[in-house]
């Protein structure tokens, strides 16, 4: 599988050069070396998410809350995991806890009260939509009770196809969860039983706005609009990485760093040449 874009060779080199640069911050994070951890400017002082989504804060507080559940039922991994990505917001999670079975009228109670107290219930990373003229918490029960409803048909279709694109086709069926939801959940489950056997972690990824945004940078003549140029491009990547990565990128890449990797280029690459600023500043200097 070959796109038909040819990437421009100065920011192929920029592409790979984030990913490694941003991983030896986290490493020299980790290792309690001290600052600075890099010399880049643009990464001293802008917050970037790592290249591998599962170092994140709030993916690895995903990690710890379901890997007392992997080996239940995978319907309730299924349900649990639309609740934690619906909310994102691990105090909210801790809150409600791990629902077995899924209790609507617990959790909006729990919802409900959280709300009346002014405490924060959603994530600020990403937008949480709501039904016209219902709040977003009540929304949110219901979106999940739609999954927990369907959920024992969204397990078939995970084991029929052991398809990451084919979960998300059919969990995009379900209201409120769009494409980048989708992706979010699938995301997830693909570290836990219900998708850990999937057969396209190297052939497919949900390129989001932020991605194609990225491979405009990185391609030549990129058609974005193309569904599956953009898995393409995203697959010549992939393919490329070996000659690109250093020794301590630990492991292979899979299409969702690829994917990931190409939103945070495309911020890095908007302050660094473009004039733009980062959303969130990091002390990293």
């Amino acid at each position: 599988m070959t796109s038909q874009n040819t990437p421009d060779p100065q920011r192929l080199r920029d592409f790979f050069y984030w990913i490694n640069e941003r991983h030896r911050i986290y490493l020299k994070r980790l290792q309690g070396e001290s600052k600075p951890w890099t010399l880049d400017p643009v990464l001293q002082t802008g917050r970037f998410t790592n290249y591998d989504r599962q170092l994140d804060r709030v993916t690895q507080f995903y990690t710890d809350w379901i890997s007392p559940h992997l080996q239940g039922s995978k319907t309730d991994l299924i349900t649990n995991t639309a609740l934690f990505r619906l909310t994102n917001w691990p105090d909210t999670i801790t809150a409600l806890g791990y629902q077995t079975p899924w209790d609507r009228s617990k959790s909006f109670k729990v919802l409900d009260k959280l709300s009346k107290q002014g405490i924060q219930i959603f994530t600020n990373a990403y937008i949480i939509r709501g039904f016209p003229g219902m709040s977003k918490h009540q929304s949110i029960c219901d979106v999940v009770q739609m999954v927990h409803e369907q959920s024992t048909d969204i397990l078939k279709v995970t084991e029929e196809s052991r398809s990451l694109e084919v979960t998300h086709q059919r969990l995009t069926q379900i209201p409120l969860i769009g494409g980048f939801l989708g992706y979010e959940i699938v995301s997830d489950l693909r570290h836990t039983p219900v998708l850990s056997g999937a057969v396209d972690i190297l052939m497919w990824a949900n390129a989001g706005p932020g991605a194609k945004r990225g491979l405009s940078r990185v391609f030549l003549d990129a058609n974005t609009n193309d569904v599956n140029q953009c898995n393409q491009m995203m697959y010549d990547l992939l393919e490329l990485s070996p000659q690109y990565l250093e020794e301590h990128i630990p492991k292979p890449l899979e299409m969702r760093d690829i994917e990931h990797s190409l939103c945070e280029f495309d911020k890095y690459i908007r302050v660094r040449d473009d004039g733009g600023r980062t959303r969130n500043k990091y002390p990293g200097a």
